[in-house]
């Protein structure tokens, strides 16, 4: 197990005992929090990479942050099978903020091919899409720039994995079938579009102010609000 990991399981080791801790009264726990205390011990427990693999299901579906943290951390594994299979519980756990996205960023580039093409397969999920968008075309750029006749076979996996999830994040479709062609489409499409993108994403994460009901007294948001008219 890498350092990263063994913080993580150390932080979230020390969340589930500490109300236990110094006499104090047991705080309820909530059904996502047994699920995570049982995964900790069948991860750490589980002697072959199959087996640690198949632990991380326990964390797919979850939904407190606690939980999407220990399953986001399972990219940072050591063993590739572990890697794929968070990458396959991230897709079919529910993201709404696009917590998941800058974890998956950081997996398109992994040094093994299969788990690039299983974080494009996640990420063609993201809700938050000018992110993912962004991070599969320049990743698509970076991948096409390094291609020699010896690893196109290897890396055409990857490619038509990034073209796939830049589709169905987009609705878009390249003419181009070539990997530069791809490459040169995304771009400009990413070019045209990035403002009006970011610009959705912006009007889905502004809230309505709450609408205050007649004759409720001031409270103290009221008081900083009138605070800042008076310095006005």
């Amino acid at each position: 197990m890498n350092a990263g990991l063994r913080i993580v399981f150390g932080l979230v080791a020390l969340l589930l005992v500490a109300p236990l801790q110094a006499g104090e009264p047991a705080a309820e726990v909530s059904p996502e929090q047994v699920v995570r205390q049982r995964f900790l011990v069948a991860y750490q427990t589980a002697e072959q990479p199959e087996r640690k693999a198949e632990t991380v299901d326990m964390l797919r579906g979850l939904k407190e942050k606690e939980s999407l943290r220990l399953l986001a951390g399972m990219l940072g594994d050591r063993l590739d099978l572990v890697r794929l299979r968070a990458c396959a519980a991230i897709t079919n756990t529910p993201d709404p903020e696009g917590y998941f996205v800058k974890p998956l960023m950081g997996a398109l580039a992994d040094p093994v091919p299969e788990v690039r093409v299983a974080a494009a397969e996640a990420l063609a999920s993201a809700s938050v899409k000018a992110d993912a968008i962004k991070a599969l075309t320049f990743g698509l750029m970076s991948v096409v720039g390094q291609l020699s006749s010896e690893d196109i076979k290897r890396e055409i996996a990857v490619v038509s994995a990034y073209d796939k999830a830049l589709e169905k994040l987009t609705g878009d479709h390249s003419p181009e079938r070539g990997p530069r062609g791809l490459s040169t489409h995304w771009m400009d499409y990413w070019k045209k579009h990035e403002t009006d993108l970011r610009a959705t994403e912006s009007k889905l994460k502004d809230k309505d102010e709450p609408v205050r009901p007649e004759g409720l007294p001031k409270d103290s948001f009221d008081k900083k609000d009138d605070g800042k008219k008076a310095k006005n």
